[in-house]
Order: C-alpha cells, then structure tokens, then sequence
C-alpha cells in the first residue's frame, strides 16, 4: 500500500521539534525509504535523512560498492508531496544517518556550508552546474563553466546537491573547479543586482523556457529587456537568476529550441504527405483508369474506320 503524504498536519507532536506545517507532516517518515514529488525532474527517491523546518535531506545509495551516498538538499517550499511506500520500508529495519549538513538549521544554512564546493542546483533544464563562490543576503554566486558568474536567487532553488569528487590516485581526489579566483557582484540584495547591471547586456533564467538576453532596463513597475526590435517586460518575481553578458548555455538553449522546432515541421510535413499519398494514389488510377478508357476508343474507332478494297483485274 502507498501512502500519498500531503500537506495536512500531523496531530502527533513527538520527534517533530524544530518543524512546522508540512516539514512536521514528514517528520515521521525519517530514516525510511521515499519518493519526493510524484513526477518531474524534481522526482527523486531515496531514504529520508533529516527533515528541518524549511528543507529536507534524501540519501541515494551508490551504484558503486564502498562510495558514499549521494545526498540531495530539497527547500521544502517547493515540495510538492513526499510519498512513502509502506510494503518496502516493512521489509527493512529503518535506515537513519546523519549528512555533512545535519546541524544546520536552515535551507540558506546548507548552501552557507557548501561554500567553496561544486554544487548542481535544481534538476532538468533549469539546473545549474559549477562553483558555489558565495552565498550573499537572498542569493548564491556561482561559477559555471557555460555561463561564467551567475546569479541565482534563494527562493527559486528549488535543490542543491553537492558533486561529489572523482577519486584520483588511490585515496587522493580532486574537486573539479571551473573557477580561480573570479570577480563578482557583492551586494545587499538580489534586487539590487538588477540596478548595479542597468543599461548592460544581461542573461535571465538561463536554462529553462523563459530564458532571455538583452540589454537591462529597469522602470518603475517592471523589468524590461530590450533586444533587437522586441521589448520585453518581465515581472521581477518570476527572475530566478541573473548574469552578465551574452551566454553560451542560453546560445545553446536557442539552438536545441531551433532544432526541436525544425523536428516539428518535419514530422507535421511527414504527416501531411502521410494524408496526401491516398489522395495521390487515387489521382494517380483515376488518370490511369482514362488512359485505359481512351486507347480503348481508339481502338474501336481503327476497326470502324477500316475500308474495304477490291482489285481491277
């Protein structure tokens, strides 16, 4: 039987201190194995480590023998649901461990305590890949290897999980860094980023559908970016990230888009040449079927037309 836990709060307050609303409604559930959200590429499942007041920790097992366990940091407030299956946690004894981060009390404290570390935040397209420089106020700076220094508010990640190094040389590794010593913006806030960036070539949301670049124009109500002969106005509460200059990965986002878009024409061509082929073929003995029928009247005609000779002896 599956159990689909929602956002309902739990009478039981035992094991739940440091918790509230739904981070309490899963506090039971630590230490057996789960499924967060139902579906998308925020859909992980995993044994459930820790669930603090505003994110929650998942264990995935290594597909390697005698690696660590890869864990995942989800903000709680893009939870959708956790779903817990009762016949396979019946089968094991409950399985409780502690992270790097099981001390620290807040979702911007885990990312304060990844500093320094390569880090993915989110999954699927809008995920981003590289260097974790900062974290400053509401928002992280990280270095990529695509998109150089990007800015990326705290309250649209939606997941932070450390990479973890490949083992080199026995028992020594490396952590990859796409970054020495980079410069970026420190300042008191992501909305002021957008001020300090005005009237410069920028990137917005690179990664996801609503990727854009431009020049940045800030007005008394709205974001707007001008490129080319478009204007586009953008409401600040939907920009989850912010960097300077033009960008490969949003190039390259535009190209993918390009190619999905020429795919679609040629299925629909293919399709409608699919339609068209009976009609054709139909065209095709109707001409054949008139052919047939006028060398028919020909030939009657010849024997019609035949004379009759007779000799002069």
């Amino acid at each position: 039987m599956t159990y689909h836990i929602t956002g309902i709060s739990s009478k039981k307050a035992d094991n739940t201190a440091g918790c509230s609303g739904f981070s309490r409604c899963v506090k039971p559930l630590v230490g057996k194995q789960v499924k967060v959200n139902r579906g998308g590429p925020e859909s992980k499942e995993g044994t459930l480590i820790e669930v603090k007041n505003d994110f929650f920790t998942l264990a995935q097992a290594s597909k390697k023998p005698n690696e660590a366990p890869q864990f995942i940091y989800f903000n709680s407030a893009h939870v959708k649901s956790v779903t817990e299956d009762s016949k396979e946690n019946s089968m094991q004894g409950m399985i409780i461990g502690q992270s790097a981060c099981s001390k620290v009390a807040s979702f911007k404290g885990v990312l304060a305590s990844l500093k320094g570390q390569n880090v993915q935040l989110n999954y699927g397209p809008e995920s981003s890949k590289g260097l974790l420089v900062d974290v400053v106020d509401n928002y992280v700076v990280l270095c990529t290897k695509e998109d150089g220094i990007v800015y990326l508010e705290v309250e649209h990640i939606k997941s932070v999980t450390p990479i973890i190094p490949k083992q080199q040389d026995g028992n020594r590794s490396q952590q990859a860094s796409f970054c020495d010593n980079p410069s970026y913006i420190k300042t008191s806030s992501f909305k002021n980023l957008f001020k300090i960036l005005s009237n410069r070539w920028v990137a917005l949301n690179v990664g996801g559908p609503e990727a854009i670049e431009g020049v940045l124009v800030i007005s008394s109500k709205c974001i707007e970016i001008v490129n080319n002969t478009q204007i586009i106005r953008i409401n600040p509460s939907h920009v989850r990230s912010i960097s300077e200059g033009p960008r490969k990965g949003l190039k390259q986002a535009e190209k993918q888009n390009q190619q999905e878009n020429a795919q679609e024409n040629q299925q629909a061509e293919g399709a409608q040449q699919t339609q068209q082929q009976p009609q054709q073929q139909q065209q095709t003995q109707q001409r054949s079927q008139q052919r047939s029928n006028r060398s028919r009247g020909t030939q009657q005609e010849t024997v019609v037309r035949t004379r009759s000779y007779k000799w002069r002896g």
